[in-house]
């Protein structure tokens, strides 16, 4: 079986699977699904030798052969398990490479250099057509062209209305949880006349830079430069705003160009590099900076089984997300260093009050690109538990609300939009509205920066529920998808009249007299702790 299994993964480093190349004898889903059916035929065995094993003094056998052995006996229960697991992952795969009939995705290139709430603002659109492994089509081009296809008119999100009273495909990530922005996505794309699509898929240019790293650079020779992991974002910024044929009017064609070129650089790397290239594609699934929603019902579960989704989760207690959305169509998120501090305070009855202070430095307004030397127009949502009650808001920008014109009477009203407006409490003694989005009570408000100063918002508030003997309290603290990791500081007090029973938590956490604090976390991934309190 190994040796079968060493030739099945030989096309793969022989380079005799294109997914861009229909001539190839052997196509994805077939090289996939014989890799897949040997592992399904090696498990039994893996567990065959793992029970004779267990079955052997091996820690009494000496020297080299013996350590061998003792690894092995270590090594083998790991190796049964991922080959046990990756049977669902593979059968997500097969599904979407369209192991069974053509599959039809929309790609959106979310530019976290201008944050929106699923990872930032959609500069690029695709359609990919994939049958048997095989792409049949890829159409990268500028968000603008289906928009301009669309006829609906419907009424943008309050904040956006500043800059347009329409909603449009490019701004339709607008809520935080990405199943519900996928779907606002395909109902867009489905109004400019495109076929409804099995799915949506998200990327951000961390994505490719990670890769870039393992690949090494990428000649554009029709564009006289070389691409590498250091200049991804600035060459390719440049090439999309500045320097695109005018004649033409492809702004986005260098990245059409680029993406085939990366994916058979990839495929055709050496075998040695797969490990790296699946540990940045798994970090970059678990950082939430890839992004994916089917419309299959089955397939959509295990892609939120395995945290490939970026939904909002449901908490059973304390739950924090801070979202920023650029609204200034200026690229300063570049430029931008974010901490955050949040401290809990358990008093002796059970009250809990958090204290969260976020801090936003401009680190732009000399720079050689003046994407980079703009303010920052940032509307900064904060979830919490449904039925928090704030206390203090501090810090936030005070803005007048656009007041739309006559003809937009005529303009349709999106029903969760509507929802969350019917929710809205405005307090313009802090400057921010509170509402209701994805079962969470959110916090609103403008932060705006300016170059080389620094944002400082306080948000203190009481959560809707008071512990009891014996209670669990624990939290989730979700990043935002697309942010690069975020510094931190987390802090627990616990009043002395209370015992802490039991503790769990995959913040790097440290006791002290009066709780648990955490200095200089960095929130790269989704983050969790809970205590049970006598």
């Amino acid at each position: 079986l190994l040796s079968e299994l060493s030739e099945a993964i030989a096309p793969f480093a022989n380079q005799e699977i294109n997914p861009f190349d229909t001539t190839k004898q052997i196509t994805l889903v077939e090289g996939i699904t014989r890799i897949r059916d040997i592992n399904t035929r090696l498990v039994p065995q893996l567990q065959e030798l793992e029970n004779n094993l267990s079955d052997m003094p091996i820690r009494w056998i000496p020297g080299r052969q013996g350590d061998i052995l003792r690894q092995v006996q270590t090594d083998l229960p790991i190796l049964i398990g991922v080959l046990e697991n990756s049977d669902k992952y593979v059968d997500l795969f097969l599904n979407f490479v369209g192991s069974e009939r053509l599959r039809r995705y929309v790609f959106i290139f979310q530019n976290n250099q201008e944050l929106r709430a699923t990872g930032g603002f959609i500069g690029s659109f695709g359609l990919m057509k994939l049958d048997k492994g095989v792409v049949e089509n890829l159409d990268i081009q500028e968000i603008y062209n289906p928009d301009g296809q669309l006829l609906k008119q419907i009424v943008a999100p309050e904040p956006l209305q500043e800059l347009t009273p329409r909603w449009f495909l490019r701004d339709s990530n607008w809520f935080a949880d990405f199943p519900t922005s996928a779907e606002t996505i395909i109902s867009f794309y489905e109004k400019t006349g495109g076929v409804t699509p099995d799915g949506v898929i998200s990327l951000t240019p961390t994505v490719i830079e990670r890769l870039l790293r393992i690949t090494g650079p990428i000649e554009m020779t029709d564009y006289g430069v070389t691409i590498t992991a250091d200049n991804f974002v600035r060459i390719t910024q440049y090439q999309t705003s500045v320097a695109y044929d005018r004649v033409t009017n492809k702004p986005k064609q260098f990245i059409a160009d680029l993406a085939p070129k990366l994916i058979n650089t990839l495929l055709s790397s050496d075998m040695s590099k797969y490990s790296e290239i699946m540990q940045a594609m798994n970090n970059s699934f678990q950082e939430k900076h890839i992004l994916i929603y089917f419309l299959d019902e089955r397939l959509q579960q295990l892609a939120l089984h395995y945290n490939l989704g970026g939904e909002l989760y449901k908490a059973p207690k304390d739950y924090l997300s801070v979202v920023h959305s650029n609204i200034g169509g200026f690229k300063t998120d570049g430029v931008m260093e974010d901490t955050m501090s949040l401290n809990t305070r358990i008093d002796e009855n059970g009250k809990i009050i958090n204290t969260i202070e976020i801090q936003r430095a401009h680190k732009g307004g000399a720079t050689e690109y003046e994407w980079w030397n703009q303010d920052s127009i940032n509307y900064m949502r904060v979830y919490l538990p449904q039925g928090s009650q704030i206390i203090r808001a501090e810090g936030y920008t005070k803005r007048e609300k656009v007041e739309l014109a006559e003809d937009t009477a005529s303009f349709e009203q999106d029903s969760r939009l509507q929802a969350i407006q019917d929710s809205t409490q405005r307090r313009e003694d802090w400057s921010v509205d509170i509402f209701t989005e994805a079962d969470k009570s959110v916090v609103g408000g403008w932060v705006i920066t300016k170059p080389q100063e620094t944002s400082k918002i306080i948000l203190e508030y009481q959560l809707p529920f008071t512990l009891q003997s014996q209670d669990i309290y624990s939290l989730i603290w979700q990043k935002q998808s697309g942010s690069i990791g975020i510094r931190y500081t987390y802090t627990i007090d616990i009043s002395p009249e209370l015992d802490i029973l039991w503790e769990e938590t995959s913040f790097p956490w440290t006791k002290t007299d009066t709780g648990y604090t955490v200095s200089n976390g960095v929130l790269r991934t989704d983050e969790y702790s809970a205590i049970q309190i006598r």
